[in-house]
C-alpha cells in the first residue's frame, strides 16, 4: 500500500498534530466543497442528493482517517501500517464505487435517459463490483490467494445453478425485461389476462396492482413467455372498445350521430383522435355496433365505460331508439292495457297545464296521442338560451332549472317541478329560447310540438288571451332578472326604459301568436 513518507525526526506530538490537522482538512473539504457540489448536481431531486451525501460520507470519513493516520506510522511501527491498510483499501474501494454510482448512474445516464435505471440492473452491476472489491481486499490486505477460491466458486456455481434453475430463470428474465423494456413502473398493462398497473420489477417477479386493489405477483420467467399489452406505451392514449345493439328499424347514421353526441358530453373521451362507430354485424335480433373511444388514463377505463353506456341509455330512450331483447326471450305484457294507462297519464298531465283546460276532451286526447316522451339525466341540458324551438315541455316527473346565461356564467331563474310547463314562449311566438333549461334530477317530460297544437288553437281561439297573459308575466320576470344581473355585474344602478305593463305586453304577445299561427283577430 502506498503511504506518505514522514521524516523520522518527528515525534508523537507532531505526528498527532499532523494526523488531527489532516483529518480536519479532509472532513472540512467534504463539508465545504464536495457536499454543495453534490447538492447542486442533483438539485432537481433533493431527496436523491441528500441520500448521495449520506452514502458517501461513511467511506470518505474512513478514507480520510486512514490517510491522516499515516503520520503515526513511523512512531507506532508495522502493526499500525497493517491496520491502516485494512481500513484504507476498503474505504477507497467503497468510496470509488459509490462515487461511480453517483456520477455515472445517477447523474449522467439518468439525465440522458430521462427515466431512472431499473433497480434490478443496478443491483447486479454493483453486486459484481462489490464482489470484485472484496476479492481485492482479500488479496492485498489479508494476502489470501484467491485462485483456488475462484476454481472452487466455479464448481460451486454449477451446483447452485442446477439447484436454483427457476430462481435464476426469473432473475435473467427480469434482466431481459429491464433491457427490452416492454413496460415500465407506472404503466398500465395486461399480462397473461391480468390487467393492472406495474408497481415494481424485482429479482424474482413483477408486481401488478389491479383496479380492485389486488396485488398480483407474476414470475419474470412467465412474463417472458406470454403476450403483453401495454396501454401506456408508446403513448398513454389508447382506444377503449365496447359493443352496443340497436333495432333494425333505426338507420345506422342515426345511431352514429347519437353515439357521437353522447361522447362529446364526456370530458374524459378525447376528440382527437375522434370516437369511431362501426356497424359490426347483423345479429339475430339487432344490429351490433362497435364503438372505439380514445382516452389517456387507463385507470378511468371501467368508470368511463359505465358513464358512456348510462349516457347512451338516456339518449336512446329520449330519441325512441330501442335496445331490443334477444329473439329467444318470451316477453308477455298487456300491450293494450299499457297503452291505455300511458294515454290516461299523458292526458292527466296535459290537463294540469292551465291554458289547456279550455280545450275539449276529444281535442286534448288527440294532442295527448301526439305528445312525445323524453327522459333526461341529472345535469343534462334540455335546451340552451338562444336556441330555436317549436315545442312545449310538461314535467311528468322530476325537476328542472331555468337559468339566464351571460358572459360571466349563469344565474338561476326558476326551479320547476312535476306538473309545471316551460318553453311555451318559443312554441307560440317562434322566438328563440329566452333561457337555458337543465335537468336537476331524472326527468320525464312531455313534448308538445307546434304542428300538433295548431288545430287546438284554431278551434279554441279564446284561450289565446290567457296564454298571452301568462307569457307576458313570465317575460316580465325574466326582464327583471336580467336587469338585476346587469346591475350586480356593473355595481352601478342601470337606467332602463320603463317596461310596458303586463296588459300592454300581453296585447303585444297576443298579436305575435296570431301572426305566428296565422289566426284571424
Amino acid at each position: 500500500m502506498t503511504t506518505f513518507p514522514i521524516p523520522a525526526a518527528l515525534g508523537w506530538p507532531i505526528a498527532l498534530l499532523a494526523t488531527g490537522g489532516s483529518f480536519v482538512v479532509g472532513v472540512g473539504l467534504y463539508r465545504i466543497a464536495l457536499t454543495p457540489l453534490l447538492l447542486g448536481a442533483l438539485r432537481a431531486n433533493p431527496q436523491r442528493a441528500q441520500l448521495a451525501v449520506e452514502r458517501l460520507s461513511g467511506p470518505y470519513t474512513l478514507m480520510v482517517v486512514a490517510l491522516a493516520a499515516n503520520a503515526l506510522r513511523l512512531e507506532a511501527g508495522p502493526q499500525l501500517t497493517w491496520w491502516l491498510g485494512a481500513i484504507a483499501v476498503p474505504a477507497v474501494l467503497i468510496f470509488s464505487i459509490e462515487a461511480f454510482r453517483l456520477a455515472v448512474v445517477d447523474i449522467v445516464i439518468a439525465s440522458k435517459r430521462g427515466t431512472p435505471i431499473p433497480k434490478i440492473l443496478k443491483d447486479i452491476v454493483f453486486g459484481l463490483l462489490y464482489l470484485t472489491a472484496t476479492m481485492v481486499c482479500l488479496g492485498s490486505v489479508f494476502k489470501v490467494d484467491i485462485a483456488p477460491f475462484l476454481t472452487t466458486s466455479a464448481i460451486l456455481s454449477v451446483v447452485i445453478g442446477l439447484a436454483l434453475q427457476d430462481t435464476l430463470g426469473n432473475l435473467f428474465a427480469g434482466v431481459a425485461i429491464n433491457l427490452d423494456r416492454p413496460f415500465s413502473i407506472g404503466d398500465w398493462v395486461e399480462v397473461d389476462g391480468k390487467k393492472g398497473q406495474v408497481l415494481e420489477i424485482t429479482w424474482r417477479a413483477t408486481k401488478i396492482l389491479t383496479r380492485q386493489h389486488q396485488l398480483i405477483v407474476v414470475p419474470n420467467s412467465q412474463i417472458a413467455k406470454v403476450h403483453i399489452v401495454n396501454f401506456s406505451s408508446p403513448t398513454p392514449t389508447y382506444g377503449e372498445t365496447l359493443e352496443l345493439q340497436a333495432s333494425f328499424n333505426v338507420p345506422p347514421n342515426q345511431i352514429r350521430e347519437a353515439v357521437l353526441a353522447v361522447c362529446a358530453r364526456i370530458p374524459e373521451i378525447l376528440q382527437s383522435p375522434p370516437p369511431e362507430v362501426h356497424l359490426l354485424t347483423f345479429g339475430e335480433s339487432a344490429i351490433i355496433y362497435r364503438l372505439i373511444v380514445w382516452i389517456d388514463d387507463a385507470a378511468r377505463a371501467v368508470p368511463l365505460r359505465g358513464e358512456l353506456q348510462e349516457g347512451l341509455w338516456f339518449y336512446f330512450k329520449r330519441k325512441g331508439i330501442n335496445m331490443p331483447f334477444p329473439v329467444r326471450e318470451v316477453y308477455l305484457h298487456d300491450a293494450k292495457g299499457e297503452q291505455e294507462a300511458a294515454a290516461n297519464a299523458t292526458l292527466s298531465a296535459l290537463r294540469q297545464v292551465d291554458f289547456m283546460g279550455a280545450f275539449a276532451d276529444e281535442h286534448l286526447s288527440k294532442l295527448a296521442g301526439h305528445a312525445r316522451h323524453a327522459v333526461f339525466a341529472p345535469g343534462e341540458t334540455i335546451f340552451r338560451q338562444g336556441d330555436a324551438g317549436n315545442s312545449l315541455f310538461v314535467i311528468r316527473r322530476g325537476a328542472i332549472m331555468l337559468q339566464l346565461d351571460h358572459a360571466h356564467g349563469s344565474q338561476p331563474l326558476a326551479r320547476l317541478e312535476t306538473g309545471a310547463y316551460f318553453g311555451e314562449m318559443s312554441l307560440l311566438t317562434g322566438e328563440p329560447r329566452s333561457a337555458t333549461a337543465c335537468a336537476v334530477s331524472d326527468c320525464e317530460l312531455l313534448m308538445i310540438e307546434e304542428r300538433h297544437l295548431r288545430p287546438l288553437l284554431e278551434a279554441h281561439p279564446e284561450v289565446l288571451e290567457s296564454v298571452s297573459r301568462i307569457i307576458a308575466q313570465r317575460r316580465t320576470g325574466i326582464d327583471q332578472a336580467r336587469q338585476s344581473m346587469a346591475e350586480r355585474q356593473s355595481r352601478i344602478p342601470q337606467t332602463h326604459p320603463e317596461a310596458p305593463g303586463v296588459d300592454a305586453a300581453s296585447h303585444e304577445i297576443l298579436g305575435k301568436i296570431r301572426a305566428f299561427f296565422k289566426l284571424s283577430g
